[in-house]
């Protein structure tokens, strides 16, 4: 144990020296403050094109929609910069957009808008220009036209042009609150962002930090330093203090960076108003005790799981060519899980989801994401748990009799048969 506890601190001191563990620690919690802050302040000073009304509609409705539309695209239809509305025959309509596509090209109008004969049961509405990649634009668009488009359709019926634009005159936006067994859960769409959030940053850490591993054996290997310390230490016991060592790295990384963004989160208001932003009211999503010490367990056992494989590998190889090749098979497990976020985010209480939380791959990963989510019966948190930490002792298992062979091996790539019978080698 003594042994054990000296290389885990050899490790842990030799990389938190180093520049780019600082650099990194800071980076991270910058990142999310360039998340917090600067799409907000962007958002907040995004405002539709100021020549956004300078388009060609083309109406073969009939029924004087386009004329509407260009009056609410910029206050009437007067004007150099105004909307041009030609009202033109449903058979003349593909010849009058060839003519409006000539216009956007030259830069003499800013886009043209279809408007088809059909108002019902589906309008056809098309948009052409130079800003049609403008979600701010497009949005402005696509509301005006919605909006006028109800209120034909309601004129057409016989309804009084006053009533119709009384009733059609509406700005709602509607909020979501998740709830929960605990109770209220705070914004539904906050609740899905940590969550996702979350599971991004446990298949980010224990990529980055398994890859630090790999690398930290193969390195000790390619220098023959493996050679000298495994005179006195264990290979089980260098590879159990490699991992507790990094993995000591990491969890202070972790935290650090959590105290930091915690300060950014909390002084947001102030930040944002510095920059001219009112800083949006949230409510966070609740996240109990207990709940967050069954991330930390889930992150804990994912990391040793993965750690272990990559240093087996590393044990493996003799150069950076090699290790590339081998660690696939490892790195693919990993990136499929966070190919499945996404889905697992929409659909938690999907099938999906409960497979992967019960796969030792892939549960450190998808049931925190679930967990943030929803609320999952004990019993199968503790059976997720149970196979996971089943697994995490067989990858470790297979990886210390994996890494004790092979760390002493030099000159050649070893075979899979080779790699079997390094596992079935007796002690």
């Amino acid at each position: 144990m003594r042994k054990l506890w000296i290389v885990a601190q050899r490790e842990f001191m030799e990389r938190i020296r180093s520049r780019w563990f600082i650099v990194s620690t800071v980076l991270v919690p910058g990142l999310l403050g360039l998340i917090l802050f600067i799409p907000l302040y962007f958002t907040s000073r995004a405002v539709p094109s100021t020549d956004m009304a300078r388009i060609t509609i083309l109406d073969a409705t009939g029924s004087g929609l386009g004329t509407q539309v260009a009056a609410k695209l910029d206050g009437g239809i007067a004007g150099d910069t105004a909307a041009r509305v030609i009202a033109v025959a449903p058979a003349a309509l593909a010849a009058a957009e060839s003519s409006a596509t000539r216009d956007v090209i030259s830069g003499a109008r800013k886009g043209y808008l279809a408007l088809g004969p059909a108002l019902w049961p589906k309008p056809d509405v098309r948009y052409a220009g130079s800003n049609a990649t403008s979600t701010v634009d497009m949005a402005r668009l696509q509301r005006i036209v919605h909006d006028e488009l109800i209120a034909t359709r309601l004129r057409s019926a016989g309804m009084d042009p006053h009533q119709v634009d009384a009733l059609t005159a509406l700005d709602m936006q509607m909020s979501t609150e998740r709830l929960s067994a605990r109770g209220r859960g705070g914004s539904g769409e906050l609740s899905i962002l940590v969550a996702f959030f979350v599971a991004f940053v446990l298949y980010m850490t224990i990529f980055f930090y398994g890859q630090i591993v790999l690398r930290g054996v193969m390195e000790e290997k390619q220098t023959r330093v493996a050679e000298t310390v495994v005179s006195s230490v264990r290979p089980d016991t260098l590879l159990f203090g490699k991992i507790l060592g990094v993995g000591g790295v990491a969890g202070a990384q972790l935290i650090i960076s959590a105290i930091i963004s915690a300060i950014f989160i909390a002084n947001r208001g102030p930040i944002l108003a510095r920059m001219g932003v009112t800083a949006p009211v949230v409510a966070l999503p609740h996240v109990a005790p207990v709940t967050a010490v069954l991330l930390v367990v889930y992150f804990v056992l994912g990391y040793i799981i993965y750690s272990a494989l990559f240093a087996a590998i590393g044990s493996m190889v003799s150069s950076e060519q090699d290790a590339q090749q081998i660690q696939m098979p490892v790195a693919m497990l990993l990136i499929i899980t966070a190919l499945f976020i996404q889905p697992v985010t929409f659909t938690p209480e999907g099938r999906l989801g409960e497979v992967l939380s019960f796969i030792p791959f892939s549960s450190p990963i998808i049931m925190p994401l679930r967990m943030s989510l929803i609320q999952i019966p004990a019993w199968r948190v503790a059976l997720s748990l149970g196979v996971l930490i089943v697994g995490c002792w067989v990858s470790v298992w297979v990886a210390a009799r994996i890494y004790r062979t092979g760390l002493l091996m030099y000159g050649k790539r070893p075979s899979p048969r080779e790699i079997l019978r390094w596992i079935r080698a007796s002690r």
